[in-house]
């Protein structure tokens, strides 16, 4: 069964270079995925809530988050720990992406309801990978 919709995702990172990399990577992997980038986890959570009550014409709520880990002002951890308090935001699928290898973080981001971990990808072949392993995770992919 085709899906209605394009897939939409949220992007949280504060690294331009980072989010051009993986923008550029995923409308190569496929252009149909809608990306909404942010810079951090105050902006994501602002932007959460007020796609919540769209303003006409204007909707865009994700069908999951990649988030990094190390930003200012709210981190993605700190991030995924309030999107999980959160009623109406807590369902929304939470993929970490991190240059971090420490095995207790990558635990206590899946403990608080990441559904998964990933390394930041070196080439776009390894984040078209996990592209595709986050559709079929979410579900959006058979």
């Amino acid at each position: 069964m085709k899906r209605a919709t394009s897939p939409k995702i949220l992007l949280v990172d504060d690294d331009p270079d980072d989010h051009f990399f993986i923008e550029s990577v995923i409308n190569d992997f496929d252009s149909n995925i809608q990306i909404k980038s942010v810079y951090n986890g105050v902006q994501a959570l602002d932007f959460l809530r007020s796609s919540l009550s769209p303003v006409e014409g204007e909707s865009f709520f994700p069908d999951f988050i990649l988030t990094d880990l190390n930003m200012p002002l709210l981190n993605g951890y700190e991030l995924l720990i309030e999107l999980k308090k959160d009623n109406q935001l807590k369902h929304i699928p939470v993929f970490i992406i991190s240059t971090s290898k420490q095995p207790q973080i990558e635990k206590d981001c899946l403990n608080h309801g990441a559904l998964k971990y990933y390394l930041k990808p070196i080439s776009s072949n390894d984040l078209k990978s996990i592209i595709d392993d986050v559709l079929v995770i979410t579900g959006i992919k058979n």
